[in-house]
């Protein structure tokens, strides 16, 4: 069992697959990533199609996280959270923190006002 990779947040670029197959939770992740895009915090800057029926699809996130993104994350992994808090909502939560003190706290709090 892996800890929620906060990369995602942090990540310029996100290469995913279509169509997707999950195995595991990354099911949920690329759910809310799907979302983010449709709601225009990524363009796809590249479509590779494979011989394979594959696509290989690059994005490039072009609006930072923020409060909502967090909570769509959070929202989803609600069972594993409770399962193993350790590895989901203390490491989101931690990440959460220090964005908040990047931002001195107000900003980050009403974000979600802001936009």
């Amino acid at each position: 069992m892996h800890k929620f990779p906060t990369e995602l947040f942090d990540a310029k670029y996100i290469i995913t697959i279509s169509p997707f197959e999950s195995v595991s939770i990354e099911w949920k992740y690329n759910e809310v990533f799907n979302t983010l895009v449709s709601r225009n915090k990524f363009k796809n800057i590249k479509t590779v199609h494979t011989t394979t029926n594959y696509d290989i699809l690059i994005y490039e996130r072009i609006k930072e996280v923020d409060v909502d993104e967090i909570d769509m994350y959070k929202e989803i992994l609600q069972d594993e959270s409770m399962k193993y808090p350790n590895l989901y909502r203390d490491v989101i939560n931690d990440y959460e923190k220090k964005l908040e003190g990047w931002c001195n706290g107000w900003l980050w709090k009403n974000s979600k006002t802001a936009t």
